[in-house]
């Protein structure tokens, strides 16, 4: 059996103040400022930087811990919701849907519902009903 010259490898794992989170955490909420460009300037991956971000959220004074997947959820919703936000309308303007079974009806808008979704009013049958819609698929009439 051939012995390996190999040395062996210690893992060490640098420690960081919170004096010094708090700085990389104060220096990202600048205008302008990107989170890949402090962590460049101060050493540390910006990867690191977001789980500090995530460790920080509070309600109120009391910090609390927000699950990483729902922090990924929500990236997600931003990243995927692009151009169109649903709050482009405001409660009142009458609007037309654009695509589907209901496709020229005029509605009224009525609020996002927070899950990217805009809810309008159609009067079916003399009746006002509630109807929940990308905002794509909604245009100003």
């Amino acid at each position: 059996m051939e012995e390996s010259n190999l040395s062996p490898v210690t893992a060490t794992k640098r420690r960081h103040s919170a004096a010094f989170k708090r700085k990389i955490l104060e220096l990202i909420e600048q205008p302008g400022a990107s989170v890949a460009g402090v962590a460049l300037e101060h050493g540390v991956n910006a990867n690191l930087v977001f789980k500090w971000k995530r460790a920080k959220l509070t309600f109120g004074a009391e910090p609390t811990k927000v699950h990483p997947e729902l922090i990924e959820i929500l990236r997600t919703q931003m990243e995927t919701q692009g151009d169109e936000p649903a709050h482009r309308f405001s409660q009142g303007d009458r609007v037309k849907i654009k695509e589907g079974p209901l496709a020229g009806l005029q509605a009224v808008y009525q609020m996002a519902d927070g899950e990217c979704r805009a809810m309008v009013l159609i009067e079916i049958l003399g009746k006002l009903s509630k109807l929940t819609l990308e905002p794509a698929n909604l245009r100003e009439v």
